[in-house]
């Protein structure tokens, strides 16, 4: 298998000294994260808005470069207090990102113990995404802005090749990708790897045959059973929307039930979210069918 290398920093000690480093293993991209307003991220000495104002001059001393810079944002109560619009002016207005994704925040640490703050109102999380994706289609999207995850979702309601979508919402992540920390832990993704040492696979110091160890791992085996399960246990089976998110993440799902034979307790918040897509890329295609009768088939 050929593996392909990404680079996820905070840009705090990001220098121009790392551009040739970025530029030849990274495709001249890296990925970082920034929420809004910025509460949680804090230097040791300076606090939250010394974070942001380093981090500020690191992202556009890096774009100064040419690099091309994507940004994660993880919504909080206080997102979802500022509201959509200040929000998205922020990303694409004050920093200038024509590339930035919204997650759902979960907590890391023990399952079932949720640290407060990481759980949000499903309703009110669901108003917000509804109300981003429509300043986005309004004037974000034909102006080239892309806004994950809602750009994918749009190329997979109107029937083209798809962007990727977010992990969240793969098929089944077992089949995707593997995460190995600096100790040798090897885990289903990042998030498993620094939070829940119960599911672990293995450890390739111990264990030098990964391939063994992934066939013979009870915890990897859990994730290759979970699709079936939700079929069989949840009402994922009667939704319309089953195969595109197949169960939602399982990490999610743990952080809050302790178990990842569960659907993602975002669903009901997901819904929402591909029904607007869906409605939206309903117009797009009504509009270019129009165009077509009336310039010709050839009309892109």
């Amino acid at each position: 298998r050929r593996f392909t290398h990404y680079l996820q920093t905070n840009l705090v000690s990001y220098s121009p000294a790392w551009n040739d480093v970025i530029r030849g293993m990274f495709k001249n991209s890296l990925g970082t994260s920034m929420d809004y307003p910025n509460v949680h991220r804090k230097l040791f000495k300076g606090g939250a808005k010394a974070y942001t104002e380093l981090w500020t001059r690191r992202l556009r001393q890096a774009k100064a470069a040419g690099i091309k810079v994507g940004v994660i944002a993880v919504l909080h109560q206080a997102s979802l207090e500022a509201g959509p619009e200040k929000f998205y002016r922020y990303f694409t207005e004050e920093l200038g990102l024509d590339d930035f994704q919204v997650n759902t925040p979960f907590p890391g640490g023990p399952a079932g113990q949720l640290e407060g703050g990481f759980r949000l109102d499903s309703d009110e999380l669901a108003k917000f995404l509804g109300g981003l994706f429509d300043v986005w289609m309004e004037r974000g999207r034909d102006s080239g802005v892309v806004l994950g995850p809602f750009d994918a979702l749009i190329d997979h309601f109107t029937g083209q090749a798809a962007r990727r979508l977010p992990c969240i919402w793969k098929e089944n992540c077992s089949n995707q990708f593997i995460s190995v920390d600096s100790k040798g832990s090897v885990a289903q993704c990042d998030c498993w790897v620094t939070s829940y040492p119960e599911y672990f696979f293995g450890n390739i110091f111990r264990e030098p045959d990964l391939t063994r160890m992934l066939k013979t791992s009870w915890a990897r085996r859990d994730f290759v059973e979970r699709p079936k399960r939700l079929v069989e246990d949840e009402d994922c089976l009667s939704c319309r929307y089953l195969s595109v998110c197949h169960g939602g993440c399982p990490v999610r799902t743990y952080s809050e039930r302790g178990t990842i034979m569960a659907k993602d307790p975002y669903c009901e918040v997901y819904k929402v979210v591909f029904a607007r897509a869906e409605s939206y890329a309903r117009e797009i295609l009504r509009r270019l069918a129009n165009r077509r009768r009336v310039h010709g088939t050839n009309v892109p």
